[in-house]
């Protein structure tokens, strides 16, 4: 399996993001080679960026998102196609969606992600290559 370029999604508050941080020690430790990359809210954004095992950071805010698509749904395509274009430029390999959303695993199969890793939860991973059972 490559995975030269993993991209880590939880686009929820700061304890949830903070609690996924060893998540990247792991990786890093597994596979020293591979560019860590992480999808975020803003409020988390400084918490990441100065992480040194992180190559990059990508803003998602969904009440953003949500705003725009009810202002204009082609506002709304254009924002999309801005976020799934500068994912596709980090040339992903394997996405570890840790948001319980289906929504997310859309946006990451239109951005090219072969291999997205994630939970099941309430059958929201079922677009998921490789899920785990989160009962509810």
């Amino acid at each position: 399996m490559k995975a030269d370029n993993i991209l880590i999604v939880n686009t929820f508050g700061i304890g949830d993001v903070l609690f996924s941080t060893p998540l990247i020690k792991e990786i890093k430790r597994n596979l020293p080679e591979a560019r860590v990359h992480f999808l975020c809210n803003r409020r988390n954004v400084d918490l990441l960026k100065n992480d040194p095992d992180i190559a990059s950071v990508i803003v998602f805010e969904k009440d953003e998102f949500r705003e725009c698509f009810k202002q204009s749904r082609m506002r709304f395509v254009g924002k999309l196609a801005g976020l799934i274009r500068e994912i596709r430029r980090l040339d992903i390999d394997v996405a570890i969606d840790l948001t319980l959303n289906y929504q997310m695993n859309i946006i990451l199969i239109l951005a090219g992600i072969g291999m997205r890793v994630g939970f099941n939860y309430k059958n929201r991973g079922r677009l998921l290559t490789h899920r785990t059972m989160l009962s509810s």
